[in-house]
């Protein structure tokens, strides 16, 4: 994300960029950016897969085996997921909020920074 932010930042508030340089700074911050793409989606596509097992398993039990029920409720109820350093569970909104966090503060820092 840091590189993602300093490409991006450079990008937008640098006026004195050379044609080369520009395009660079370009493919840098898009294989910035895929890299984190690349690391979140699979990581939120295994938490959605999980839950949606833990739904399906739970219809498939029969009815008089209550100690493989139990068993069953005792591991999937443990929330068992990625996470981010046990802090938040990785799902579809992180991905949207990291980029719109990005944003938010590349134009604080950005208006900060510029000369009137």
């Amino acid at each position: 994300m840091c590189g993602v932010f300093r490409m991006g930042y450079r990008l937008a508030f640098d006026r004195d960029i050379a044609q080369e340089y520009f395009l660079s700074l370009l493919m840098s911050s898009f294989y910035c950016l895929s890299v984190q793409l690349l690391i979140m989606i699979p990581a939120v596509s295994t938490n959605e897969k999980y839950h949606q097992l833990g739904q399906c398993l739970s219809h498939r039990i029969p009815q008089q085996d209550k100690d493989l029920e139990f068993e069953f409720k005792k591991y999937f109820n443990k929330g068992s997921c990625l996470t981010l350093w046990k802090i938040y569970t990785l799902d579809r909104s992180l991905i949207i909020t990291s980029l719109g966090t990005l944003l938010t503060y590349g134009i604080l820092i950005g208006n900060l920074g510029s000369d009137q």
